[in-house]
């Protein structure tokens, strides 16, 4: 496993538990992605290598997502959402503009949109890139044991992978 090293203006790279250098700080922003890849940056975009230093494509992506469950749902230039396996191909582009996402989580992505009143409206999307759960929440947490906590309005209560009320937790007065 690797973490973050920070040496000299703003230039970082990965350095190892053990203490070896997996990638010299020759970047101005660095991730692990996933085993043996990493995303970094030099300037506004986002590519993806792996750690013998190797593009593994030539993409460049603007916002890019941890991987998690073999996937990573990236934009590119050209503000095409897509989600992309652990060789950078791409496995589907979506069919809608997302504000944010998160990584997948029991096979599900949270993803949120905003809406003409500047609200944000929160639902999931399967690893197809499928609006699994719709974007009725005002709120709403990744899916962990196969359940996820949601907010509409004032009540609070967590859904299954199929957005099936399962627990009420709380709704105010």
């Amino acid at each position: 496993f690797a973490f973050y090293v920070y040496i000299g203006f703003y230039k970082c790279g990965l350095i190892s538990t053990k203490g070896d250098i997996i990638v010299a700080p020759i970047y101005e922003r660095i991730f692990v992605a996933a085993e043996n890849r990493y995303f970094a940056s030099n300037d506004s975009f986002w590519s993806l290598w792996d750690f013998k230093g190797k593009q593994v494509n030539h993409a460049r992506y603007r916002y890019v997502s941890e991987y998690s469950e073999g996937y990573a749902i990236v934009e590119d230039t050209l503000e095409q959402q897509s989600i992309i396996d652990l060789k950078g191909r791409i496995k589907t582009r979506l069919s809608m503009t997302y504000y944010d996402w998160e990584p997948f989580s029991d096979g599900l992505a949270l993803v949120s949109i905003a809406t003409d009143s500047g609200k944000f409206k929160y639902g999931f999307i399967d690893t197809k890139g499928r609006l699994a759960i719709p974007l009725i929440y005002d709120y709403a947490l990744d899916f962990v044991n196969g359940q996820a906590r949601v907010k509409i309005g004032e009540e609070i209560f967590s859904i299954d992978r199929k957005g099936n009320k399962v627990i009420p937790i709380q709704k105010r007065q």
